[in-house]
């Protein structure tokens, strides 16, 4: 499942993970993923962090509680922004 506001990168995550021969779903809103992952099984999950909805980890620590047994990928179209705020 892949979980980002951005639908050209989710798309392209998507079509990445399906031309490797894996299934591949997305959604573009943090609840929704936080629904699917509550309901389904899947071996990997990636959020947005930079997602409207639940801040900067509040969607990880979601789906760590939701689905626990769960590989979670945390990703961001501005990594500086995390560095940052790590170093204050």
């Amino acid at each position: 499942m892949i979980c980002d506001d951005d639908r050209v990168t989710a798309e392209g995550l998507v079509a990445a993970l399906r031309a490797a021969g894996h299934e591949a779903e997305s959604c573009r809103h943090t609840m929704d993923v936080l629904r699917a992952a509550a309901a389904g099984s899947y071996d990997l999950i990636v959020v947005g962090l930079d997602m409207a909805g639940f801040g900067r980890s509040g969607a990880v620590e979601a789906l760590s509680e939701i689905a626990p047994n769960t590989s979670l990928i945390a990703i961001h179209d501005r990594p500086s922004e995390i560095m940052r705020a790590h170093t204050h």
